[in-house]
């Protein structure tokens, strides 16, 4: 989907799907049996996992590409009396981002982003991730190799993540479902566990 496409959305402020209180439940269960440390979200919207995490100490960051989302999630984080650092950028280019993190968070941003791009975001995630890390995914899987999604769908299949992210990562777990966007047709998708190898 399109930064412009994303403007409207937030523009009109109407039923926003994921704008919760809570982060996923699937991020939560794993951040439960995790010490504290460095959180990445990719794609944080209105920033509820980065804000819901530094209110249990993780030093948090959060990136979206859309002004007004980083705009309202500075402005929730400072409701709620937390400091995440929040930055409106390029999920493909984080130079602007130095230290490793210990967990990661996408919840559909990869499997919106052009074929072209994947590499790119992927590097950035494998660069950010410390040894042993958590990338947890939320992906809508697509896996016709001769038909590309619907017109304005996004979709991402399996062997491509694999391609992706193996061997830096190791895939430890895969929960499938169908998710159901604002009373639309439902979709196949699927949350990742990828845990960053440790070569030392």
């Amino acid at each position: 989907m399109s930064l412009e496409k994303f403007e409207t959305i937030y523009a009109e402020n109407n039923n926003i799907p994921w704008d919760d209180d809570l982060p996923p439940p699937e991020l939560i269960t794993t951040a439960s049996t995790l010490d504290a440390g460095r959180f990445l979200d990719i794609g944080c919207g209105y920033g509820r996992a980065a804000i819901y995490l530094a209110k249990r100490d993780w030093k948090c960051v959060g990136v979206d590409f859309v002004e007004s989302a980083i705009v309202e999630a500075k402005r929730r984080a400072t409701a709620a009396n937390v400091t995440p650092d929040f930055h409106q950028g390029d999920v493909t280019n984080l130079d602007f981002l130095q230290k490793p993190f210990d967990l990661i968070l996408d919840v559909g941003c990869l499997h919106g982003i052009s074929a072209a791009s994947r590499a790119a975001y992927a590097k950035e995630i494998t660069r950010l991730a410390q040894p042993n890390a958590w990338y947890l995914l939320f992906a809508r899987l697509w896996e016709n190799p001769h038909a590309p999604p619907p017109s304005g769908a996004s979709g991402i299949s399996e062997g491509v993540l694999k391609g992706l992210f193996e061997p830096a990562f190791t895939l430890a777990h895969v929960e499938y479902g169908e998710t159901v966007v604002s009373e639309g047709d439902p979709w196949q998708s699927a949350w990742y566990w990828w845990q960053k190898v440790d070569n030392n």
